[in-house]
């Protein structure tokens, strides 16, 4: 804090004294040369308040693959686990204490910090926003309290083909392993009814419990009687971030988990038509999909998004409709 205050405050009175000088000085017939002064003196202030504030670097670095980028995360997600993601973030890359202007920006990507992953289109399994949706949290408290063995079957859950647990002093300061089996999609047999998040999880932690053959299901016990057999599951590329299509083969039918995070507003259809759809696992989404090939298709399509339209819609419609009366009333004035 004194260092701070002191190289706050030195510069801060070096300006003020140079301003109170120009406003001591300043003559009673100003010309054009004591205005280029001043716009000199205001120039120079700004530039120095904003040095090492807005760092550039070459545009190179938004090009190439990095690390990150093996193909063993290519179609998976990774995961950095968070107190790896905190000393990457404040004690090796965006320290408070110093902005870094000599650091290489390709170590930030090498050491896989999001969200430099977009730049490789790398999936992340990490959330950076100030505000996350509880189960999310609740399943990532979770996992890292959970048993090794318990968290890597989890992690291929997650669809995670690499994580990063711990890092270290020197560049790229994080060591990555893969996660065999991960798998965004899988079809399983039978699934087990319990009635909330927190049970979901304390279920899956049951000796025995495989993510292979059940699925946890936040529905009535009625509707998770429905047996089915395995089959296959593919995710269809497609150009929209609101939409997941799923190819399913399923010859004996059976419940399709999709582990992408349980969320209102998203609407799950079966070859077109709209289906059920429950929270899976806790954290994830799970449908009964009937016997043989069908396509699933999970499109996002929030109630407060079409309310808001609306509103808006008849906002407008409302202002313009004012405006004409007020027009036609003045012109019958």
């Amino acid at each position: 804090l004194k260092e701070s205050c002191g190289l706050g405050f030195a510069p801060a009175g070096f300006w003020l004294a140079v301003a109170g000088a120009l406003a001591l000085l300043w003559p009673a017939r100003s010309g054009p040369h004591w205005i280029a002064l001043v716009a000199a003196v205001a120039t120079l202030d700004l530039v120095f308040a904003g040095l090492g504030l807005n760092p550039s670097t070459n545009a190179a670095i938004y090009r190439g693959a990095s690390a990150p980028a093996a193909p063993v995360t290519a179609e998976h997600r990774q995961y950095l686990f968070p107190e790896a993601e905190r000393i990457l973030k404040f004690e090796r890359t965006h320290r408070f204490d110093s902005f870094q202007t000599s650091l290489d920006p390709w170590l930030i990507r090498a050491g896989g910090l999001p969200n430099t992953l977009l730049l490789d289109r790398v999936p992340s399994a990490n959330n950076f926003d100030p505000l996350v949706p509880e189960r999310y949290a609740d399943w990532i408290s979770a996992l890292a309290d959970s048993s090794a063995a318990i968290q890597d079957q989890r992690l291929r859950l997650m669809d995670v083909g690499r994580v990063g647990e711990d890092a270290g002093p020197e560049p790229p300061w994080v060591t990555y392993r893969p996660i065999v089996g991960a798998r965004r999609v899988r079809v399983v047999p039978r699934a087990v009814p319990v009635d909330g998040p927190d049970e979901a999880l304390a279920a899956m932690t049951v000796a025995g419990f495989d993510v292979e053959r059940e699925v946890v299901l936040e529905s009535p016990a009625a509707v998770a009687r429905a047996s089915g057999g395995p089959g296959t599951a593919v995710v269809a590329p497609t150009s929209s971030p609101d939409r997941v299509v799923i190819e399913v083969e399923a010859p004996q039918g059976g419940w399709l988990v999709l582990s992408d995070m349980w969320f209102p507003g998203w609407e799950a259809m079966i070859d077109g038509v709209p289906t059920a759809a429950y929270p899976a696992d806790s954290a994830f989404r799970a449908l009964w999909v009937p016997p043989g090939s069908s396509t699933v298709t999970w499109d996002y399509r929030p109630l407060s998004f079409r309310v808001g339209l609306a509103l808006t819609v008849l906002g407008l419609v409302f202002v313009i409709g004012a405006s004409f009366r007020r027009l036609a009333r003045r012109r019958s004035a």
